[in-house]
């Protein structure tokens, strides 16, 4: 089960423009890719098994399912205070 998950995996980091392929990407950058391929096998799995469970389709997300960090006033207000006078 392993071996056909992690060549699923590897097929959907081919794909663009999907939930599973800037997870792979965004991972790849800090684990490395086999420690990624393994890491989105592994959210593949967790995928399927909430689909099973809960009797519903897959709905793709997109590449940019994650929120954005803005960062607002007090933040840079903050930022230009730790740096001190000067």
């Amino acid at each position: 089960m392993k071996s056909i998950l992690c060549q699923a995996a590897w097929a959907a980091t081919r794909t663009r423009g999907t939930r599973l392929s800037a997870f792979y990407y965004r991972l790849v950058k800090r684990r490395g890719p086999k420690k990624a391929n393994m890491a989105l096998a592994h959210l593949m799995l967790r995928i399927i098994y909430e689909m099973l469970k809960n009797h519903t389709p897959y709905m793709e997300l997109g590449e940019d399912y994650l929120p954005k960090k803005e960062r607002n006033l007090e933040y840079w207000i903050q930022q230009i205070q730790k740096q001190g006078p000067g």
